[in-house]
């Protein structure tokens, strides 16, 4: 008999210590999935406020334009490579909080579209600085002010993740 509770004993040990071993798996699998995800999240975050970054350096300033035809094409080409899309999708994805910051961020772009158009045209038609209406600068700086808001909106985001 003694024989017997002898092996019970032992198999009885070693079935609790493969349960207690497999919950401590699972539960570091957990931990393990969670610090991951927030890592990707962060990143993506990072990802977000770089591109932001690039959004805001994409648009020259429109009163300088009047100066050269070269910043006329500098600014062209920096205005072509903002990457929009992605910038909606990492928003999207990652901080749908800031989607309605996105939505008047993109309203401010389109109006600096317009006043570029506008400006591109009154250079065509030999308009000088000083023609430049006022509120065409004025633009440029609620465009930076509300990319700003947003890019210290995703830091703030970022910070729960860290």
């Amino acid at each position: 008999m003694s024989l017997w509770l002898l092996i019970i004993a032992t198999l009885g040990g070693t079935l609790l210590g493969g349960v207690i071993g497999l919950i401590n798996t699972r539960m570091q699998s957990g931990i393990m999935i969670k610090r991951e995800r927030e890592k990707l999240i962060l990143g993506k975050l990072e990802e977000l406020h770089e591109v932001l970054s690039q959004f805001r350096s994409g648009y020259g300033d429109l009163s300088l334009l009047a100066s050269s035809d070269a910043a006329v094409e500098a600014l062209i080409k920096g205005h072509a490579a903002i990457p929009r899309e992605k910038l909606r999708m990492l928003v999207g994805f990652y901080a749908p909080q800031l989607w309605t910051k996105i939505q008047h961020v993109e309203e401010l772009s389109g109006e600096y579209d317009k006043a570029l158009a506008r400006l591109l045209e009154w250079k065509r038609e030999g308009a000088k600085a000083e023609d430049i209406p006022p509120e065409v600068p004025d633009l440029k700086q609620k465009l930076d002010r509300a990319s700003a808001e947003m890019q210290a909106e995703v830091i703030a985001l970022s910070r729960k993740y860290i």
